[in-house]
């Protein structure tokens, strides 16, 4: 997998629109929230981008079949993103803890990023899936401090949702073209 379609990847499964939009109205809470949730996401990034080679060679998996899994779930999480209005601020854990539920899951780190952080750490190691995901984590923070209407954040979400849509078929075709 590129390096571009690898950033497109996350960009889009990690889909700044929707956790924006499930961070505390509370601006106080909305910055400390930021934090754990760019935390969280990045610790879950390395963890798994870390793990990557030995689950894939326990469990049989190549590189090429786990780019098709990463593709086909980011897909699915993407068609869902489109369809599913996005997700509220409330229920959820209180003040900074907001950053953890609803922010970084269920939102942020899907199923797609865990396939996409295995995918990519498998090729590029842990500091390559961690430079990857930097520009998606940068934008989550700016969308999240910006001034920015709810209409629009639901704009951008779903725009990043039919954006990695067309990224999921890709990562799918990569990883078919590898085999």
């Amino acid at each position: 997998m590129t390096t571009q379609l690898a950033l497109l990847a996350l960009f889009g499964a990690l889909n700044s629109g929707r956790v924006s939009a499930a961070a505390p109205t509370n601006p106080a809470d909305r910055k400390a929230a930021l934090a754990v949730c760019v935390g969280a996401l990045t610790a879950a990034l390395v963890v798994f981008a870390w793990l990557s080679a030995p689950a894939l060679d326990t469990l049989g998996v190549s590189e090429p079949d786990a780019r098709i899994a990463a593709g086909i779930g980011l897909l699915v999480v993407a068609i869902h993103d489109m369809l599913v209005p996005g997700p509220l601020p409330e229920p959820g854990l209180a003040g900074s803890l907001a950053g953890l539920v609803p922010m970084t899951v269920p939102v942020g780190f899907t199923p797609a990023a865990a396939a996409l952080a295995i995918a990519i750490g498998s090729e590029s190691g842990v500091v390559g899936t961690v430079v990857v995901a930097l520009p998606a984590l940068v934008l989550i923070v700016a969308i999240a401090l910006l001034p920015i209407p709810a209409s629009w954040q639901r704009w951008i979400a779903r725009s990043t949702a039919m954006l990695a849509a067309i990224v999921g078929v890709l990562v799918t075709l990569d990883g078919v073209r590898s085999i």
